[in-house]
């Protein structure tokens, strides 16, 4: 496959309920420069037919029984260069013009990856509340995982540099590759909404964070040498209370992202 210009790549498995939304959120913002995969790790839950409903959309399904998330990502981001990339859970969706938004950063060259702050919907679509982040900090961020997965967009030759995505963590996929590309890339946040995080009680967030996640981020910060200090930790509190504070005056956006978010759904009602 010749070098395109953005390859999005979503891992998925038994998300019939999301999947279809996320997708739409997708496509609507492609062109013909740009690649998207849906890797499946073997659903039985009636994603297979939404994803021949939407096959004429999508670049490639790729149907892979009992790969994790991390081992999909790998699969999907092998299958061919291009200049930059994205990845996005299949619970998750992308705002509208989050693409050409994000490209345009990444464009003038200044930067090696861009995200923007987050806002959380819950299974029917609703905003329920925000995270307000500050200006990128490596330090911040290789600390406190606070970077927004849905919302980040990177140079491709950037993640291939730093060792791409490794198949086999179980959660902090994206932590791992983000303070790895840290080390050898600018990042840089947009005061902006470029998606939406979904909180539901099946997500993979809500079931292991405390079982699998906590203890696997505990193990990538010895990896990398990311030290916890006893300094560190009021400057983690401040950091958390400072996103808390200024979230509640994000507020006054509730309205227009529901809105963005209704114009995605609607693509599917």
């Amino acid at each position: 496959m010749s070098r395109q210009r953005l390859l999005v790549v979503m891992p998925t498995r038994n998300q019939a309920a999301f999947i279809e939304r996320a997708i739409a959120s997708v496509v609507a913002q492609l062109g013909e420069a740009d690649t998207f995969v849906v890797v499946d790790g073997g659903s039985n839950d009636g994603t297979h037919e939404v994803l021949q409903k939407w096959q004429s959309r999508i670049t490639k399904v790729m149907i892979e029984p009992g790969t994790s998330q991390a081992e999909a990502l790998a699969l999907g981001f092998a299958i061919g260069e291009a200049e930059y990339a994205c990845y996005l859970n299949s619970d998750d969706l992308l705002l509208p013009g989050a693409v050409g938004k994000a490209l345009t950063v990444l464009e003038r060259g200044t930067a090696d990856a861009v995200y923007s702050h987050r806002v959380f919907v819950d299974e029917i679509d609703r905003v329920t509340h925000f995270w307000s982040l500050p200006r990128h900090n490596n330090y911040l961020m290789k600390r406190w995982d606070y970077i927004p997965q849905e919302t980040c967009f990177w140079r491709y030759d950037v993640m291939q540099q730093a060792g791409g995505v490794d198949p086999t963590l179980r959660f902090a996929v994206d932590y791992d590759l983000f303070v790895r590309m840290m080390q050898i890339g600018i990042f840089w946040r947009c005061d902006d909404f470029f998606g939406a995080f979904r909180i539901h009680p099946h997500s993979k967030t809500a079931q292991q964070n405390e079982s699998v996640g906590k203890p696997e981020v505990a193990a990538l910060q010895t990896r990398h040498g990311v030290n916890i200090k006893a300094f560190d930790m009021p400057v983690g509190t401040l950091l958390r209370e400072w996103i808390a504070l200024r979230s509640k005056w994000m507020r006054r956006e509730r309205g227009r992202l529901q809105a963005e978010i209704n114009r995605v759904v609607s693509a599917v009602s």
